[in-house]
């Protein structure tokens, strides 16, 4: 369960992955019985080494959620952001809203 909080706590929004991609290929380069292949568009797979000649599983996953992705600071307080994930708006009025960059969340 703290492998799942830990990796649903990695910010992103789409087209802006590559801190979920960063978190997958460390997970990984950590675990020997694991190899990573990653194809020309960014998608990830992650194969357990076996001499298995058995039908395997295969689990898929989006590696971003809805959420905005600051474009420039306007002023001294102003963020322009985009909100990315087609998700209609009178879900996500009023919502709080955190941003992150490379040192963390931005404050």
């Amino acid at each position: 369960m703290d492998f799942l909080k830990s990796l649903c706590s990695v910010p992103t929004a789409p087209f802006a992955e590559h801190r979920v991609a960063d978190f997958v290929r460390q997970f990984v380069k950590s675990r020997k019985n694991l190899s990573l292949r990653e194809d020309r568009f960014g998608n990830l797979l992650i194969e357990l080494k076996s001499r298995s000649r058995l039908p395997r599983w295969v689990f898929t996953a989006h590696m971003d959620h809805p959420g905005f992705v600051a474009e420039k600071m306007l002023d001294g307080q102003t963020l322009k952001a985009v909100f990315r994930g087609w998700v209609k708006v009178e879900f996500v009025r009023g919502a709080r809203v955190r941003f992150f960059d490379d040192r963390g969340e931005a404050t």
